[in-house]
């Protein structure tokens, strides 16, 4: 007989402990300390670069840095969009030899269907300072999926804190977040989100996030598609890996060769920055131009894709995570299509490692980076008999050592050597006064530097274009550049009909509309009697359309010229410096940097001040120069504000006028030292010839002033371009 079975009740007096694998033990003290030491740093760094950097993009909108082209465009886009009609605007519609100019929508160049999806928030607040704050917190948000993926991979807290930290330093990301407003820079932390779950094997977030990401730019659907080899080869999802593979390139197809050429009526407008600059001349360049000269020419593509730009520009990505990323040759394989578009090119603001055209790269190496310490823990550490968890905390110091080093040089925040934080001039705050004149539902042309002050609203233009002079407004700054439609010169010319301006000025090369816009009728604006001045002071002018019975203002005030008639608190003290001939007299001069976020080569504007000691001929011009140190010249410039607005043989002798030069950008292939010179000419034909140069007699010797060019040009400064 079988005895019952003896049930046995053992009390206890403590709680049963939860299941805990043996893989994840209890954290220590030390190891809960540590990790909320690493939890406060993130969040720190995080909040900082959100604040930090929403207060540098919002001051140089303030301090009017942006351009119609892309702020004011990208605006009305968006105003456009949220109004019912997607993706339009109005401010390119002119021709000009740059870019997809002559077009109303953003599809006609590239193809960012996200902005529907970003016009949401815009929505809710229609301003500009909408879409800077917006790029600048989706920006800080790919920390979160930097963190992540260091976390399940390094498994250290320190790794936590430094990838992230090295992915807000990275200059190039930091660049294209302070350069303007564009979709491509919502990729970075897209596709980092889209990394992160593509590695957890969670693929319907993966598709989200990569779905997204494509959304930000025309070619990020060839990137997503190499994601989708990346998961068949690491994952063994060879299936669904094949699927993204084919819809990413399908995708990047459509857009470059369906939807561009149909609303652009031809070719992507790009592809003359992958032949040198003048190859074919002025003719169009398409695509089957550009794929002839790389099969026709390989010696130069190799000496482009080999030169010191190049080479330093793939330092510049890789320096940031210490060459970590070079560990992890599969992932940074995905990057290889926007890698290979960039050292392609011959346009400078594309391999200048600034600007936006590196965002989609950036997330590419800060993973590989992730990778490549884990590889270097794993099988490179045990054969030094290095622990993985030493070896990941020398990785993660070594990261945070190179990144911040790079910031220091390379950056933008106040952590780096120069940082960007323009100041507001008492100009700017003239600008701002009469912009608020302007009703916020009238019609505006407006010059290229003012025009995204204006862009969130049905009709604004980039003057010249008058809208068939249906404009209501038109809004001018003389002491500003004009963009890429006209001339400096011939903004004056267009505004009082005196040519004297545009028949002396020779450079740099201008656009090719002729002297008077055929849509301001032949006639100058204050000739015409369609149009009356409302402000004008300091080089602003603000014209609105003349009605009838109103009195008629078209006499430019004194005030106005302010800009190169300094009162005398403005003239420096320190002068004459220099004498040329004997008709001019140096005051002073200041150099400055321009467009930091934008191009690495030298980018100056250089002010002077002149006093006049006798009258000048009708024929004498300033010439701005910038030099190599062989002497050899980059470029000129005679075209400038105040000689644009009162040619020197009509300066009044006794006067001092101020002088500034418009933007010099020179395009170098090599580092090195480049001279900003200044010389006086007497010939209007022969600029360039020195002969024909006044001589230049140095009365107060300073640091780097010196008489160059046989005496007859004025060396002011010399400026390092480093590439």
């Amino acid at each position: 007989m079988t005895a019952p079975a003896v049930r046995v009740h053992v009390p206890t007096t403590q709680p049963v402990a939860g299941h805990r694998s043996m893989a994840a033990p209890m954290p220590s003290t030390g190891g809960r300390i540590s990790r909320l030491v690493a939890t406060a740093i993130f969040w720190l760094a995080t909040v900082l670069y959100v604040v930090v950097f929403s207060a540098i993009s919002l001051r140089q909108y303030q301090a009017y840095v942006p351009h119609a082209l892309d702020l004011g465009n990208m605006t009305q886009a968006f105003w456009n969009t949220v109004h019912g009609h997607l993706f339009q605007f109005q401010n390119m519609r002119q021709n000009a030899s740059i870019e997809a100019f002559g077009t109303d929508t953003r599809l006609s160049f590239h193809v960012e269907p996200i902005i529907p999806l970003l016009s949401i928030i815009y929505f809710f607040w229609q301003h500009v300072e909408t879409l800077l704050i917006m790029q600048v917190v989706a920006i800080a948000t790919g920390a979160f999926p930097t963190r992540l993926l260091a976390r399940r991979h390094l498994r250290s807290p320190l790794a936590e804190v430094a990838f992230p930290v090295a992915y807000l330093l990275f200059p190039a990301l930091e660049a294209a977040n302070l350069y303007e407003f564009h979709p491509v820079t919502f990729a970075a932390p897209l596709l980092l989100w889209a990394f992160y779950f593509a590695d957890s094997r969670r693929y319907t977030l993966f598709t989200l996030t990569a779905v997204a990401a494509v959304g930000c730019k025309e070619e990020l659907g060839v990137l997503v598609a190499l994601m989708g080899l990346w998961i068949a080869v690491r994952n063994g999802e060879r299936q669904f890996g094949a699927v993204i593979g084919v819809l990413g390139l399908a995708w990047s197809f459509v857009a470059l060769k369906v939807v561009v050429p149909h609303f652009n009526a031809g070719d992507s407008s790009y592809w003359d920055r992958y032949v040198p600059p003048g190859y074919l001349g002025n003719k169009v360049v398409l695509q089957s131009d550009a794929i002839r000269f790389w099969i026709s020419h390989p010696d130069m593509v190799r000496d482009n894709l080999t030169s010191e730009g190049k080479l330093s520009y793939l330092h510049r990505m890789l320096f940031p995570t210490g060459y970590l990323s070079l560990l992890s040759p599969l992932t940074l394989l995905i990057g290889l299509p926007s890698l290979i578009l960039i050292l392609l090119s011959y346009e400078p603001h594309m391999f200048s490692g600034v600007a936006h055209y590196s965002a989609e790269l950036v997330p590419v190496t800060i993973v590989s980076a992730i990778f490549g310490a884990k590889w270097f823990a794993r099988v490179i550490a045990p054969r030094i008999r290095v622990s993985f968890t030493v070896a990941v905390t020398i990785c993660s110091i070594y990261v945070l050592a190179t990144s911040l080093v790079n910031h220091r040089a390379n950056g933008f925040s106040p952590l780096a050597e120069h940082p960007i934080y323009p100041s507001i001039t008492a100009h700017d705050q003239v600008v701002n006064r009469v912009l608020a004149m302007i009703p916020p539902n009238a019609s505006v042309s407006a010059q290229d530097d003012l025009n995204a002050h204006l862009s969130d609203r049905a009709n604004v233009f980039l003057y010249p274009d008058l809208n068939a002079n249906l404009v209501d407004y038109v809004v001018l700054d003389a002491t500003q550049p004009t963009g890429s439609v006209i001339r400096p010169c011939d903004l004056s010319v267009q505004i009082t009909g005196v040519n004297a301006a545009c028949d002396l000025a020779a450079g740099p090369a201008a656009p090719a509309p002729a002297t008077h816009s055929k849509d301001i009728d032949e006639m100058a604006l204050l000739l015409n009697g369609r149009w009356s001045i409302v402000w004008a002071e300091d080089g602003v002018l603000l014209l609105k359309r003349h009605v009838k019975g109103e009195a008629l203002n078209t006499t430019l005030p004194p005030q106005f010229f302010t800009f190169m008639n300094p009162p005398n608190s403005g003239v420096p003290t320190t002068g004459p410096i220099a004498r040329f001939g004997d008709y001019l007299e140096l005051e002073g001069y200041q150099i400055d940097r321009t467009e930091l976020v934008n191009l690495r080569n030298p980018d100056i504007v250089v002010t002077t001040w002149w006093r006049l000691l006798k009258p000048l001929p009708s024929r004498a011009r300033l010439v701005h120069y910038l030099t190599g140190s062989s002497g050899a010249l980059r470029v000129f410039s005679d075209d400038q504000q105040a000689t644009d607005w009162s040619v020197l043989s009509r300066w009044q002798p006794g006067k001092v006028y101020k002088v500034t030069s418009y933007q010099l950008t020179v395009t170098t292939d090599h580092s090195g030292s480049i001279d900003a010179d200044v010389g006086l000419s007497f010939n209007d034909q022969q600029y360039l010839d020195l002969n024909f140069n006044q001589n230049v007699t140095v009365l107060k010797p300073q640091t780097g002033i010196l008489a160059v060019g046989g005496g007859k040009v004025l060396k002011l400064a010399s400026i390092h371009a480093s590439l």
